[in-house]
């Protein structure tokens, strides 16, 4: 990133040495081989060491995102309680945490970070001892006539 700067601040030097964008494209195609260079980009770069002193972009000098909510204190209060009650939803194990996680990063965080499946509530049809006589009956027929199992 110093060399970066250090490019920078020879362009505007450059610039204001000479007064002309293409002495500077000239100049540093002799010194620097692989480096490409535009009147417009010369132009943004002035421009910026103009408003603000200094030849950096701010992007690097730029945090980020803010901090995410997958914290140590936010994934301890989840697992305590997934211990109590292992099998809650994640609507319940949302309003049981404090106010700062949303339901999503609830999600996110049993998902990649506990490596947790979310409980869901599966409703299976039961079988009648009619449906079990049926069955057992189609299964008996399917051996009997191999010429179906080939039809598959």
């Amino acid at each position: 990133m110093a060399s970066l700067n250090n490019f920078n601040a020879e362009i505007v030097k450059l610039y204001y040495s000479t007064g002309s964008s293409t002495t500077v494209i000239r100049e540093i195609a002799k010194h620097h081989e692989k480096k490409m260079l535009s009147k417009i980009k010369i132009q943004i770069l002035v421009d910026r060491f103009e408003k603000t002193g200094s030849g950096t972009d701010g992007h690097h000098s730029n945090p980020g995102r803010p901090k995410s909510v997958r914290s140590a204190d936010n994934i301890t209060s989840i697992q305590d309680v997934i211990s109590e009650t292992p099998q809650r939803s994640v609507r319940k194990i949302f309003g049981d945490v404090t106010n700062t996680v949303s339901r999503s990063s609830v999600h996110r965080i049993l998902h990649y970070v506990l490596n947790l499946k979310p409980y869901t509530l599966s409703i299976m049809q039961h079988l009648n001892e009619n449906d079990i006589e049926s069955r057992q009956h189609f299964a008996h027929w399917v051996k009997t006539n191999p010429a179906i199992v080939d039809l598959l």
